[in-house]
C-alpha cells in the first residue's frame, strides 16, 4: 500500500487548499479514494473543491463485500481483497447514489453509500479505469479468462474490453488480443522474438460522446501501456480506426480533449535494464490528429512541481480549464494560469506516503445530488 517515493516533499500531508482555487472560480468535488494508513484500510471521501472540506468519507470493508465473490480466476489476487490491502480503483457514482468500483485483480461490485451490496460480477476479474458510455452504461478493463486465442501461454495475460450496465449485467466483451490478431496486428504482441506475458496491458477505455470528423459517437479510446499505444476502436463494427505509438511512453490515461484533439497522461518512463526510469518529470500530451501534432501545455508547471509518477496516475482537464493531476500518492490541481489551487499528500503518521485510488472530478450538481442520496440512505455519519 505504500508508494516507493515516502521521502519525497517529507513537510508535507494531507490537503492544502489555496486562495488561487477561488480567485480561479474551482468548484465541483472530488470522490477521493484513497488507501489510508492510519486506519489501515481504503476509504472514499467526497471533498468540496470550494469549500476545502470533507463531506462524506466512507472505510471499505472490502472482506465482507468480496467474501462470496468467485476466488477460482487465475487473476483472482485474493490476498490483495481483504480489507487491509484492498485498493479501490476508480469509483463512480451511478444514478441511484451507489458506488459502483473494483480493486486491482478483483470482481466488479455496486455498493451503496451505506457499504451494503448491491450486486457483484464476478465472471471476470477486473481492473484499472470505469468510464461511463453515451448510452448509459460502462466499460472497464477485465482479464480474459478462460483463454480465446488458441496456443497462449497459461501466464499470457490478455486484457479484455467489458461493457456493464448499471445493474452489472456483462453487455460487451471481446478479446484485446483476438482484436490485434483479427487486424493484422499479431506481430506487436507475439512476435517470435520473446514472449511477453502482458504484451498490452490495457489501463483506460475512453468512450467517445459525440460524432467528430475523425471518430463516432460509441467509439472507444485505448491506452496500451505496454506498446506505448492508444488506439481508437469502434465496437460496434469491430473496427480499428487509428492507433498510433509515441510520443508517450509507458502511457496510462486518454481523454478527448475537442472535436480533433486527444490528451495523454505520459509516464514518460524508459527501462534501459534495471527498472523504470522517469525521463525528466511525467507530462500530459495533447495530440490534434487534424494536424498531427503534439504539443505538451502543462509541461512548465508539471517540471517545476516535479510531477513524476512511474506507473498509473491519471489527469483530468475541468469545465473552467483547471488541470487535475495524480501521482501514485499525491494529487495536484493547478489554476488554468498555472498556479497551485488544490494539493493532497497522502501520508500518514508514520510518515510513509500511501496509494490513491484514482479519483474522479464531479461538479456542483452531482456532487449535490450524492450528498442528498446519502441523507436519504441515512449514512451521513459513515
Amino acid at each position: 500500500m505504500v508508494t516507493l517515493h515516502s521521502d519525497r516533499f517529507p513537510s508535507q500531508s494531507g490537503w492544502t487548499f489555496h486562495d488561487a482555487r477561488l480567485d480561479s472560480g474551482l468548484d465541483g468535488f472530488l470522490l477521493f479514494s484513497r488507501y489510508d494508513g492510519d486506519v489501515g484500510s481504503h476509504v472514499f471521501e467526497l471533498i468540496d473543491l470550494k469549500a476545502g472540506e470533507q463531506k462524506y468519507r466512507f472505510e471499505v470493508d472490502a472482506t465482507r463485500i468480496l467474501a462470496n465473490a468467485n476466488r477460482g480466476l487465475t487473476k483472482a489476487a485474493v490476498r490483495h481483497w481483504e480489507t487491509s490491502r484492498f485498493q479501490g480503483v476508480h469509483p463512480i457514482v451511478l444514478d441511484n447514489g451507489d458506488i459502483m468500483v473494483k480493486g486491482h485483480y478483483t470482481p466488479m461490485f455496486s455498493i451503496n453509500p451505506c457499504g451494503n451490496v448491491v450486486w457483484l460480477q464476478d465472471k471476470f476479474i477486473f481492473h484499472h479505469t470505469i468510464e461511463r458510455a453515451p448510452d448509459g452504461n460502462y466499460w472497464s478493463p477485465s482479464y480474459v479468462e478462460p483463454q480465446r486465442v488458441e496456443g497462449l501461454h497459461p501466464r499470457y495475460e490478455d486484457s479484455g474490453l467489458v461493457k456493464l450496465s448499471e445493474e452489472g449485467k456483462i453487455l460487451f466483451d471481446r478479446s484485446l488480443s483476438q482484436i490485434f490478431l483479427d487486424h493484422g496486428l499479431g506481430s506487436l504482441i507475439l512476435s517470435g522474438t520473446g514472449f511477453d506475458p502482458d504484451p498490452l496491458h490495457l489501463n483506460d477505455i475512453q468512450p467517445v460522446f459525440e460524432d467528430g470528423p475523425y471518430w463516432k459517437r460509441g467509439d472507444v479510446f485505448l491506452s496500451i501501456r505496454s506498446l506505448s499505444m492508444i488506439m481508437l476502436y469502434r465496437p460496434s463494427t469491430d473496427e480499428i480506426i487509428w492507433w498510433r505509438q509515441g510520443d508517450w511512453t509507458a502511457q496510462h490515461d486518454v481523454d478527448i480533449i475537442n472535436e480533433t484533439t486527444i490528451g495523454v497522461f505520459d509516464n514518460n518512463v524508459f527501462n534501459y535494464g534495471d527498472g523504470p526510469v522517469i525521463n525528466g518529470h511525467s507530462r500530459v500530451l495533447y495530440y490534434d490528429i487534424a494536424t498531427d501534432q503534439v504539443s505538451s501545455p502543462f509541461d512548465e508547471i508539471l517540471a517545476e512541481n516535479e510531477f513524476k509518477n512511474e506507473a498509473a496516475g491519471l489527469f483530468t482537464l475541468l469545465p473552467e480549464g483547471h488541470l487535475y493531476v495524480s501521482e501514485s500518492g499525491r494529487t495536484l490541481i493547478f489554476t488554468p494560469d498555472g498556479k497551485i489551487a488544490v494539493e493532497h499528500f497522502n501520508r500518514a503518521k508514520n510518515g510513509k506516503i500511501f496509494h490513491l485510488g484514482w479519483s474522479r472530478y464531479m461538479d456542483r450538481a452531482a456532487g449535490d445530488r450524492f450528498l442528498e442520496q446519502i441523507k436519504t440512505a441515512s449514512c451521513a455519519a459513515n
